[in-house]
């Protein structure tokens, strides 16, 4: 089974005021060309509940997984390893 890390990411444009348009990883920017699937998620009650929305998106360097946490308002890149 693989396991899926999170990594921060630096959110450098939004479209709607939601939708990632550029974003920075690793050191690297990263143009979205198209958003592939839009999801939210839901886990836990009180404080440790987790809602996140996550963005399938194709870039000019791949297709990638971001999630912005809803709660923390944190972004980041699920990737699997």
């Amino acid at each position: 089974m693989r396991r899926i890390r999170e990594e921060p990411v630096r959110i450098e444009r939004k479209r709607y005021a939601f939708l990632p348009e550029a974003f920075t990883w690793r050191g690297q920017r990263y143009d979205v060309h198209q958003v592939l699937r839009c999801w939210t998620t839901a886990e836990g009650k009180g404080p440790h509940r987790r809602e996140r929305r996550y963005f399938r998106l194709r870039c000019d360097r791949g297709t990638v997984d971001l999630y912005h946490d809803l709660i923390a308002d944190v972004w980041g890149v699920s990737t699997h390893g």
